[in-house]
């Protein structure tokens, strides 16, 4: 069972998973510095290998050269301490 504690990665107030899979999760979270905008924060597995990060990361490059009310934007990539709970 899932604490029910407030969680944050940075300004970001984690509420749910939405999906999961072999690289990474995916929350759904307010982010806190923008008007508690709903966002989407992807959780990368840290036992991935450095070609699955180097094909993420080029993911990222590739969805910021596309401009479209359709495509997602990434606002903001980094490292955290986040450590997940036994979800």
């Amino acid at each position: 069972m899932e604490s029910t504690k407030e969680k944050y990665i940075e300004q970001y107030q984690i509420l749910q998973t939405l999906g999961k899979g072999a690289s990474c999760k995916v929350k759904l979270a307010f982010d806190t510095a923008n008007n508690n905008k709903k966002v989407a924060v992807k959780i990368l597995n840290p036992d991935l290998g450095e070609d699955v990060k180097e094909l993420l990361l080029d993911e990222i490059n590739s969805l910021d050269k596309i401009d479209h009310p359709h495509v997602i934007k990434y606002l903001k990539r980094g490292k955290s301490e986040y450590k997940p709970s036994g979800e």
